[in-house]
């Protein structure tokens, strides 16, 4: 590793002139090879050196720039047997300090073309010729290979004109776009500057300096995509041995301010060690809290083989204006998930990659991995990376050497996630995965819902803006989802034991977002369109408020949908329902794409999604009344849809566990005055599996039969009826053979002596038609409330009714075995 340039650095509070002085690589003068350095608060580690018995002067200026010597207290012998510069009773170490460099990174004023040497930026600027920085794609989402670095020909007077010494190979935005409702959207591409007056440089191993063909079939960031190349995948490369240097805070004892970190304007290159744990470019390990006297500002990070920056077990850090490009792996790296309260803001994250070489979440990296969300996140950028921008990975306890049973960061508040950037990037925006259930307090045992609020991202270009797989009282607000591929927000599941209602006290909100289907001015052609533009989850609880959808007018894609989980549920889910408030469509008439008749429920709650107050949208079903539901070709994307009145209501049933087996596989039937509709068994089911599910409008009598048996008196299920007010009821039929001996629904009791009724009967009770062999029961809400597994957690007034069912006819009369018959005594035999 070697250090040159300039460095300013600050002593009793003043700011010495800049040192101007070229320092010797350590390698020239040491022998070292390169990369194999590495600074730790606390020692200076050389690994594997064989150490002269003479310093070079160099090398003692090299000290004294990094480490303030009036700070250190040394001891006179420099080895110490173990090939480590020790360095005792640290006090304080202020790393690293440079030219202040006051904009780090801007955007494009104004496009720049393919071919174009100049851009046009909106900040002024301090940059100067022979400057290399990096300008972001703004292409599609696997345009990877279109980020461009570039070195600087000419910077005019005012910093805003750059001349490259190269054309571009592809165009950069730089636009704004009017939207439909008259906002603007800003499109446009981040210019960051590598170059710093500090180089901290990993070593070059010549023998592995090869040049790297590109792939002739690139990099494809799908999910399941099969890639045939090893190397070259993002364009032309120089190989390498990826074992470059690494920079190490570490304090004697943590948490007590005995070691001081700071960096600022200083340029780290061929860092990180790929397949070592714990090598990173710059790392601080196990430092406990720092109290914001340690930070990482304004410096250069690229080309880097295991990271950028890493904070293992290190709390209340500044990291900002940094700018990073290339790397290899998760960038700005929470690890244990035990940190917090460090603040990463006005950072621009460049191609981050993925990589093979470390751990398993490196295979599809984050720019920022936050494994605690009591950390602050705001006014960052992401762009040109191969998965993630960011991405909340909370385990249930702290990882690694700070694993903590008592500590659960999935229950933890969200610090602070605000106004972030993510655009073509392979993947999404943020992904929240796998768990997120924020609590008040935080602590193991909490079980109060405390909502938590990501505000102000936009995404574009992605593949799906914003997507959350297993939350609680998980809210977006203000967030701003522009041209992704598959879904601007998708919610995959919100768990009912850890939300506290519908809407924002406790629940989970989707709010005040701008969600666009295309943007042609942004390239990606005339027929492209997001085909989701928000995804509803696996369960009910979402609520849905002052969201405008726009440009929803292309056959491939709906303003509205309901997700899918792979390995959960992919065929012919759901039957949840979600609310809408403050819904405004601009040139969106495919409202919404259903998949299949008993999907979702979409209830409007001010009239705004449908134009009547407490109507419902649902797929059409033929159990639907005509009088009461309509359909509409603007929520018939997919699925034909139905707008419903607000006088109707729906029920989920899900049901199991048939008896006798071979009811197993068999479609069931389920009709009513109005028509009849096939409910199909399948093996994967959200609940009941394997089973059926059905949606039932409320106030309604049903015959449910299985297709093609013809005689059944013995039968038996399991089934939940979802959802009922105290006025809610349905009335479900049973057409049997012969008069079965008995009957329980939800327990054991006499029938009624007349056909049923709400007014007349309670939940349970049943009646059997001798006439016709028929057995009637009923499901109501009229009775003492209990708590339910999905809607009695959201709405007090609500209820669940769990139905199992067991009617049989006995072998014996009135199920009386007879008594055992009496045997004559036998007599002893006798011997002869």
């Amino acid at each position: 590793m070697e250090m040159q340039g300039r460095s300013a650095t600050a002593r009793g509070g003043k700011r010495e002139k800049p040192l101007r002085r070229e320092v010797a690589p350590v390698s020239n003068t040491l022998g070292l090879r390169l990369g194999l350095l590495h600074y730790l608060v606390g020692y200076l580690d050389l690994h594997k050196v064989d150490l002269p018995t003479e310093i070079h002067p160099s090398f003692r200026f090299f000290h004294q720039v990094i480490m303030e010597e009036e700070l250190v207290q040394r001891k006179k012998s420099l080895e110490d047997g173990s090939g480590r510069f020790r360095l005792y009773r640290m006090l304080a170490l202020r790393f690293i300090t440079s030219i202040p460099v006051p904009v780090t990174w801007t955007r494009l004023a104004q496009t720049a073309e393919s071919g174009s040497s100049t851009l046009i930026l909106l900040q002024n600027v301090t940059w100067k010729a022979g400057d290399e920085i990096v300008i972001a794609s703004t292409s599609h989402r696997h345009s990877q290979s279109e980020n461009e670095k570039r070195t600087i020909e000419f910077v005019s007077a005012d910093g805003k004109n750059v001349t490259l010494t190269e054309p571009l190979l592809y165009k950069h935005l730089g636009i704004s776009v009017t939207l439909p409702d008259s906002t603007v959207f800003e499109a446009r591409a981040e210019v960051g500057l590598l170059t710093r007056n500090i180089v901290v440089r990993g070593s070059t191993n010549v023998e592995w300096s090869d040049n790297i063909a590109a792939c002739p079939d690139g990099f494809d960031t799908g999910e399941f995509a099969t890639q045939t190349c090893f190397q070259g995948r993002f364009g032309e490369e120089i190989g390498s041995d990826q074992f470059g240097g690494c920079i190490m805070f570490h304090a004697p004892q943590p948490g007590k301010l005995l070691s001081i970190g700071r960096i600022e304007y200083v340029e780290v290159f061929h860092a990180g060690q790929a397949f070592r744990l714990g090598r990173y470019p710059i790392h601080w390990h196990l430092m406990g809290d720092v109290q914001y006297k340690s930070y990482v500002r304004g410096c250069g990070i690229h080309q880097t083989y295991n990271r950028a920056v890493t904070i293992h077990n290190t709390h209340h850090l500044l990291v900002e204006n940094n700018v990073i490009y290339d790397i290899m792996g998760g960038a700005f790296f929470i690890e244990d998930g035990i940190e917090h309260g460090n603040i990463l803001q006005y950072n621009l994250a460049v191609f981050v990659r993925q990589s093979t070489s470390l751990l398993n979440d490196d295979v599809t990296p984050a720019a920022f991995w936050v494994t605690n969300p009591n950390n602050t996140i705001r006014h960052n950028a992401a762009a040109g990376g191969t998965h993630f921008g960011f991405w909340y990975r909370m385990h249930t306890n702290p990882d690694g050497p700070s694993y903590d049973p008592n500590i659960c960061q999935q229950r933890v508040p969200l610090g602070e996630f605000y106004n972030n950037t993510v655009h073509s990037q392979g993947w999404f925006g943020i992904w929240i995965f796998e768990n997120y259930f924020p609590m008040v307090g935080g602590s193991c045992s909490s079980s109060t819902p405390s909502p938590a609020i990501f505000r102000s991202l936009t995404t574009w270009n992605c593949q799906k803006g914003a997507e959350w797989v297993n939350g609680g009282a998980l809210q977006f607000h203000n967030f701003s989802m522009i041209n992704n591929e598959d879904s601007g927000i998708e919610t995959k599941r919100v768990l009912s034991t850890y939300v506290g209602g519908w809407g924002e006290v406790r629940g989970a909100v989707l709010k005040n977002a701008v969600i666009v289907g295309h943007l042609d001015e942004l390239g990606l052609g005339d027929s492209y369109c997001t085909a989701r533009g928000i995804t509803l989850p696996f369960d009910e609880g979402l609520t849905v408020s002052s969201v405008k959808f726009m440009n929803f007018d292309r056959p491939n894609c709906a303003a509205i949908a309901v997700t899918t989980v792979i390995g959960l549920c992919s065929d012919r889910c759901g039957g949840w329902s979600a609310k809408f408030d403050g819904i405004q469509y601009f040139n969106s008439p495919n409202k919404a794409g259903f998949r299949w008749e008993h999907e979702v429920v979409l209830i409007d709650t001010d009239g705004t999604l449908t134009g009547k107050i407490g109507g419902k949208v649902v797929p059409g079903s033929r159990l639907l009344d005509p009088s009461q539901c309509s359909q509409s070709s603007e929520w018939s994307a997919g699925f034909p849809g139905h707008v419903c009145n607000s006088s109707i209501s729906f029920h989920r049933l899900a049901f199991n566990n048939p008896s006798p087996s071979s009811l197993l596989g068999k479609d069931v039937i389920i009709s009513n005055s109005f028509g009849s509709s096939v409910v199909p068994f399948l093996l994967k089911r959200l609940t009941h599996q394997p089973g059926w599910m059905a949606l039932l409008p409320n106030a309604n009598s049903f015959n449910w039969y299985f297709s093609n048996v013809d005689f059944i008196t013995n039968i038996s299920y399991t089934s939940t009826f979802y959802g009922f007010k105290s006025e809610d009821y349905v009335l479900i039929s049973h057409n049997l053979t012969h008069k079965p001996d008995m009957f329980q629904i939800i327990d054991v009791r006499n029938g009624s002596t007349r056909a049923l009724s709400w007014s007349n009967n309670t939940n349970g009770d049943w009646y059997f038609n001798n006439d016709t062999t028929t057995l009637t029961y009923l499901v109501s809400g009229k009775r003492k409330l209990r708590r339910r597994a999905a809607a009695g957690t959201l709405d007090t007034t609500m209820s669940n009714t769990n139905v199992n069912l067991v009617v049989y006819q006995c072998y014996y009369k009135d199920c009386i075995p007879p008594p055992p018959p009496t045997q004559a005594p036998v007599s002893p035999t006798v011997k002869e």
